[in-house]
């Protein structure tokens, strides 16, 4: 318990000094770290699989949820860079693809997708 208030109170600390100079390097250093080792961890398996399936939700999806879900997929670092956006980040964000494309899509794509244990 007394690490976790530590961790906590120094989260706070570093939040509300960000902009200090002193810290705001270190700060982005880390920063970049946590972003490139979140983004390397994900991996797609089975690619020349995926694509055709992705490409049969024209028969469920409307057309330009389809047309965008194909062109959004067509490469390994295009279905990471997917799966971080609109399946890991359940955050409400402005998109082009409605809840239900998004829900079927990422269901297709989450079989393909390796992720390391922690």
């Amino acid at each position: 318990m007394k690490k976790f208030a530590i961790t906590i109170l120094l989260i706070i600390i570093i939040v509300e000094n960000r902009e200090n100079p002193a810290v705001a390097p270190y700060l982005s250093g880390v920063k970049s770290i946590i972003t490139n080792k979140m983004m390397s961890s994900v991996t797609v398996n089975n690619f020349g699989e995926l694509a055709p399936k992705v490409a049969r939700l024209h028969n469920t999806l409307l057309v330009h949820e389809a047309q965008y879900a194909v062109k959004n997929t067509k490469t390994k670092d295009q279905v990471n860079e997917f799966w971080r956006r609109n399946c890991r980040n359940k955050q409400l964000i402005h998109s082009v693809l409605t809840t239900y494309a998004k829900q079927m899509i990422c269901d297709t794509i989450e079989p393909y997708i390796a992720q390391p244990i922690q």
